[in-house]
């Protein structure tokens, strides 16, 4: 859960075939991103929002442990690493070059 004043924090892919897709995703939104290159993490300036730059395996864990509230990642990932997660939206980025479609998915609650 977000708590009032708190920065949403999305973990995407910090190369690969999702990382470019993702970024103009969070851009086509209108979240302003700085410093996005070679970075671990970014703040928007524009939204409460951090974003996390990991790689594609480790995506899910950061989602189940709650580091990160949303991940960008592939659906083949995310299966095969069988994490406490929810598919919220796919994203239809399979197009974008993706074997399988690509998903977010968020922490679920116990």
């Amino acid at each position: 859960m977000v708590q009032m004043n708190a920065k949403i924090r999305i973990a995407v892919q910090k190369s690969g075939r999702l990382y470019e897709d993702s970024v103009k995703l969070l851009k086509e939104c209108g979240i302003e991103l700085r410093n996005v290159k070679d970075r671990l993490k970014t703040e928007s300036d524009n939204f409460p929002l951090e974003v996390f730059f990991l790689r594609d395996d480790d995506i899910p864990q950061y989602v189940e442990d709650g580091v990160a509230d949303i991940g960008i990642v592939g659906e083949n990932v995310l299966f095969e690493k069988n994490k406490k997660t929810t598919v919220v939206e796919e994203l239809g980025l399979e197009n974008a070059g993706c074997p399988s479609p690509c998903r977010a998915a968020s922490s679920t609650t116990v």
